[in-house]
């Protein structure tokens, strides 16, 4: 059996449209090892912990049957449930998000967030980046 080994093409942070809003919109495109764009409709996991390694979760939030179109896929992070704001007053977090195909994990994808993210110099642009240390 082959094992899947996806890639991610481009994972990127989006703040939301309204200032108020609870929730971040996360996008990104994945694909197979063998570089074939992930289809269908599959499950994604966000998490928030507290340490790089041995922490624990202090955010988590299963999506169900996520719509992956040529790869691509958009989630609103907080949707399913509340974001408490005193997670982001932590002074580091690490973000994972995995996507299942089935109940397989084909996909971890772990990433330092920091206070130093600055949102895109473009106009009309919420976009942010991150500097992952």
């Amino acid at each position: 059996m082959r094992s899947l080994l996806p890639s991610v093409l481009v994972l990127a942070w989006a703040l939301p449209a309204a200032a108020l809003d609870d929730t971040v919109v996360q996008e990104g495109v994945v694909y197979d090892a063998n570089g074939r764009p992930f289809e269908g409709e599959h499950n994604v996991r966000v998490r928030f912990w507290d340490r790089e390694a041995g922490g624990n979760p202090v955010f988590d939030e299963l999506h169900r049957d996520v719509p992956f179109v040529t790869g691509w896929y958009a989630i609103a992070v907080g949707s399913e449930r509340d974001i408490d704001p005193a997670v982001f007053t932590l002074p580091r977090l690490w973000l994972t998000i995995a996507v299942y195909v089935g109940a397989v994990c084909a996909l971890w994808v772990e990433t330092a967030l920091s206070r130093r993210q600055t949102r895109s110099e473009r106009p009309g642009d919420r976009s942010i980046r991150g500097d992952a240390d």
